[in-house]
Order: structure tokens, then C-alpha cells, then sequence
């Protein structure tokens, strides 16, 4: 049986580790690298999301030698909903395809193929 509960990537992960961690320490703001290392996780990668959450509005990054991350709102009015819909807005399209197109289609293969294994041992059997 294919379960469809809801799965979050690693972006969305980092994401939401990215600002539970700014949230737990706001007002400070912390670079990229600080929580990367919180996490033991790619710096490279984290930044990706980082820069992902600041075009969507949820942080403001700072560049330069006192550069970081900071909350662009006070963390109770952040919604993780809403973090997670921006987060997977690409993905979620995929979701749906497969469950509309692919699924079926796996479906009918799969009693296409049990119809032909009944059919055999019928025709062999007999």
C-alpha cells in the first residue's frame, strides 16, 4: 500500500531548522556557518535555503563580517504552514502528478500482471 502522509524534503527540513535555531536565539543574528555547524550540516547547502527563506520573506540576511541571518518577523507570527508551502511550492506539483498520473498507472500494471499470472497457471494448470 503507497502512503501519501506528508514528507518533507531536506530543504524544507533545513528550512525549518534554520528558523527554529534564529527563533531560539533571536535577537542575535548568526551566520549561516553557526548553525550549520549546530546541525553538523553542509554550510553550502544551508545557505541555499537561507537565501531561499529570505526571498520568501520568513529571515533578513545581512552580508559582510557582522553578516547573518535574523527572524523578519517575531517567530510567533511566523506560520510553519506557510514555511513549508513556500518551501515546497516545486515540489508539491510533483506530489500531485504522481498521485494523479503515476499511481494509477502502477495500479493497472499491477493487475494487468496479476491478471496474466492468474491466466497462466489457469492455461498451465489445466
Amino acid at each position: 500500500m503507497l502512503n501519501f502522509g506528508m514528507q518533507l524534503d531536506k530543504f524544507t527540513d533545513f528550512g525549518l531548522r534554520i528558523l527554529m535555531t534564529l527563533a531560539a536565539h533571536a535577537p542575535v543574528r548568526m551566520p549561516t556557518s553557526a548553525i550549520a555547524q549546530i546541525f553538523d550540516l553542509s554550510e553550502h547547502h544551508l545557505a541555499k535555503v537561507a537565501s531561499e527563506l529570505a526571498r520568501g520573506g520568513f529571515v533578513v540576511s545581512e552580508r559582510g563580517r557582522n553578516g547573518g541571518l535574523v527572524l523578519a518577523r517575531p517567530a510567533p507570527d511566523i506560520n510553519v504552514g506557510s514555511v513549508v508551502r513556500y518551501l515546497q511550492k516545486d515540489r508539491t506539483r510533483s506530489v500531485v502528478f504522481w498521485k494523479r498520473y503515476i499511481v494509477p498507472h502502477i495500479t493497472r500494471l499491477r493487475i494487468a500482471r496479476t491478471a496474466g499470472r492468474s491466466t497462466r497457471s489457469v492455461l498451465c494448470n489445466t
